[in-house]
């Protein structure tokens, strides 16, 4: 039906952002079924009628957080800021070489996890969330 849920309790201004678009697609990390809504309706945070399409992609806030399912991948993310320093400085190789292998490369969400240094990888971001 296109109902959201956050399981974390940092929720921002995501209702209000898609009460103000014209369309909103949803990225989720797990499509549940409707009962999981309907028993608990009240914890919906962005309702249906502001969704017109949800897409499911595991692992696909990565590489921020999406608790208590996944950390920050802050690693990565420390990584990705050291080349973007070096190209400022014109030393743009690094950084090319990451959006291709990061985001003009993978053709599936598999590709893209492999590209992160793989599932084993995510899983420990997931074990580290979990102990917040």
């Amino acid at each position: 039906w296109g109902n959201l849920r956050h399981l974390s309790t940092m929720v921002y201004a995501d209702q209000l952002m898609a009460r103000a678009s014209d369309m909103v697609i949803a990225s989720v990390d797990r499509i549940v079924p409707d009962e999981v809504i309907l028993d608990d309706p009240s914890g919906v945070t962005v309702p249906g009628h502001y969704v017109d399409a949800v897409v499911e992609v595991p692992y696909g806030a990565h590489p921020t957080a999406s608790f208590p399912n996944y950390a920050m991948d802050e690693d990565h993310i420390d990584a990705y800021a050291d080349l973007g320093d070096a190209a400022r400085t014109g030393d743009r190789a690094g950084l090319d070489d990451y959006i291709a292998r990061h985001v003009t490369g993978p053709k599936s969400q598999g590709d893209y996890i492999e590209a992160v240094w793989g599932i084993e990888h995510l899983t420990r971001l997931q074990a580290g969330a979990q102990k917040r």
